[in-house]
């Protein structure tokens, strides 16, 4: 017989006899590649949701009132006919009373409604309402039922549920003509701008002088703070690694270790019969290959339905997985286990 079928009658036969720690390697690797598979399709799904959302604003420039009163007609003409405004777009916020609960409305063109799976459309007449799928979740109502204001702003038939994947989906949209008349608003709860990003600090400078008591945001601050908050989960979730990272080779190390001085007299048997050191060492690392290679197929799919669930409860919507994580987690859970052999 060969050294070369010695080898795999050796690793056989050591896979047979010791099930039990070969299991506890394999989920050790398992659980280390599921729990960074889950952080890595977590953070970047985060990032994307992020950006998506920033890009749904359409606008680089949104401005409100610092105590919350509507911005009056006049100070919106004033500030949409500045040159350096390209568009703008309106919204009214107000809020219906229900037998089901409270219901935050905000009343919008349907042209500055974007970036959302529709299932109707969008309420164009009076009685009309649009709610997002979470909302719709939570009163569990849905497109043709109706909700009826207990203060007496009307009727409302839902003609269409949407989803964003953002906190919008707990928010109902009707038209903006009938939210100025329904919340006895004449001029915006807030005031959406498109403005030329030339001029766009010069701008905030100049609305921020001229309108005492408006509150100027640029959609840049917005993604600074957003850039911040995605830093700190980041690294949490970098430190989370590196601390499974650690304590996974420590486990498997003291598994193959107590698992080396099990099997002295096979090493002995093995030396006795040709073995030189480095064939013995080829041996373990062929085992290290195996339950490094078994724990990181079985740990991406659990971390990726981790991923899944943790996002479907906290945005309530899936995360798309990019694919090339999966080799590079694959050559992790290798890395792992091979270090942990050599340890």
């Amino acid at each position: 017989m060969t050294k070369s079928r010695w080898l795999r009658f050796f690793v056989l036969k050591s896979l047979l006899q010791r099930r039990g720690r070969f299991v506890i390697a394999t989920a050790s690797v398992m659980l280390t590649v599921a729990v960074l598979s889950a952080l890595v399709v977590l953070s970047t799904g985060i990032r994307d949701k992020i950006g998506r959302e920033l890009q749904s604003y359409g606008a680089n420039m949104i401005i409100t009132t610092e105590r919350g009163l509507p911005i009056g007609e006049e100070t919106i003409k004033e500030i949409t006919a500045m040159p350096q405004v390209l568009n703008h777009k309106r919204h009214i916020y107000g809020q219906l009373k229900t037998e089901m609960g409270t219901v935050e409305v905000t009343g919008m063109k349907k042209e500055a409604f974007s970036g959302a799976r529709l299932e109707g459309r969008f309420p164009e007449a009076e009685g009309e309402i649009m709610i997002g799928k979470r909302l719709s979740e939570t009163l569990e109502i849905k497109q043709g039922d109706t909700l009826k204001d207990l203060t007496g702003k009307g009727e409302f038939r839902v003609v269409g549920v949407f989803e964003k994947g953002s906190e919008e989906d707990s928010i109902a949209v009707i038209p903006l003509r009938v939210a100025q008349e329904v919340f006895r608003i004449k001029g915006a709860s807030s005031l959406l701008l498109n403005v030329d990003a030339r001029y766009l600090s010069s701008l905030k400078k100049t609305i921020e002088q001229r309108f005492k008591g408006l509150r100027v945001r640029t959609i840049r601050q917005i993604a600074l703070a957003e850039e911040r908050l995605l830093g700190k989960i980041e690294l949490l979730m970098a430190v989370v690694s590196l601390v499974v990272l650690f304590s996974a080779v420590v486990t498997l190390g003291s598994t193959v270790g107590a698992n080396i001085i099990e099997r002295m007299e096979e090493i002995g048997l093995m030396k006795a019969l040709g073995a030189r050191a480095s064939e013995v060492a080829r041996f373990f690392l062929s085992e290290a290959v195996l339950f490094g290679i078994g724990g990181s197929l079985l740990g991406y799919p659990l971390g990726v339905g981790v991923a899944e669930i943790v996002s479907r409860s906290a945005f309530k919507s899936y995360v798309t997985v990019n694919l090339l994580w999966f080799p590079l987690l694959v050559v992790v859970g290798l890395v792992v286990s091979v270090s942990a052999t050599y340890m």
